[in-house]
């Protein structure tokens, strides 16, 4: 019988890496998830799924609010960080000259390090420190260096937002965030010392292990089933 693991969440991943710290509230949540998880594995039956369905309306408005605070985060600071005026995701479809500014500057390096930053600026906010107190540029380059896929991804879905105009409110959207959140794991450093491979045949995930220079580690639903001789 095969092992189920369950990792640490980017969120306390990121913390112990700049700061050392240990981000006990969300790695309790996660371990009553997994908690939860083990006892549906070990008893699928109806009447236990019933007993505990409270505690699984709690997993599911998590997830929904970690979607929302994704969808407001990128509304906010890329769409109306542009325009403050603007009310839809439309805008840089519709202005040719901010378009081509905004796409100029997510194919830079300079993007990048703004993204680590903002990284960094969070995690502060967990471990209680003031971002105005740590070395910025140190912190930013090593998250910029531990995880280049998810940062790719999240600089292709800017990229997607600035063509097409797409609104991730919807479903199939707002969900990136867990596809950039799997990519944190696509890393030569994590918290449990073990190279991860993930599985998947998601386009932007392969494409954005690419261009972090992990795409070994990011394997074809098909290619792993004849890899396992299934």
């Amino acid at each position: 019988m095969g092992v189920i693991s369950i990792i640490a969440d980017p969120e306390s991943h990121l913390a112990r890496l700049l700061f050392n710290y240990e981000y006990r509230e969300l790695i309790q949540k996660w371990k009553e998830i997994a908690n939860l998880l083990a006892q549906i594995y070990n008893r699928p039956d109806e009447n236990n799924i019933a007993r505990m369905r409270n505690d699984i309306r709690q997993i599911s408005q998590y997830v929904q609010d970690e979607e929302n605070q994704f969808v407001s985060d990128m509304f906010n600071f890329v769409v109306k960080g542009l325009n403050s005026s603007a009310t839809d995701w439309a805008l840089l479809v519709n202005d040719e000259v901010t378009k081509t500014r905004f796409l100029r500057f997510i194919n830079s390096e300079e993007a990048i390090m703004d993204l680590a930053k903002m990284y960094v600026i969070k995690t502060c906010s967990i471990a209680g420190i003031r971002h105005s107190n740590v070395d910025m540029d140190t912190l930013a380059e090593k998250v910029k260096s531990t995880f280049p896929a998810a940062l790719k991804l999240y600089m292709r879905i800017l990229k997607r937002i600035a063509e097409t105009g797409c609104d991730i409110t919807q479903r199939s959207r707002r969900n990136w965030i867990w596809d950039i959140q799997l990519l944190f794991y696509v890393t030569p450093t994590t918290l449990i010392n073990k190279e991860i491979f993930l599985v998947s045949s998601d386009r932007d995930i392969i494409k954005a292990a690419e261009m972090g220079g992990r795409r070994n580690n990011v394997i074809r639903l098909n290619d792993y089933l004849n890899l396992i001789n299934l």
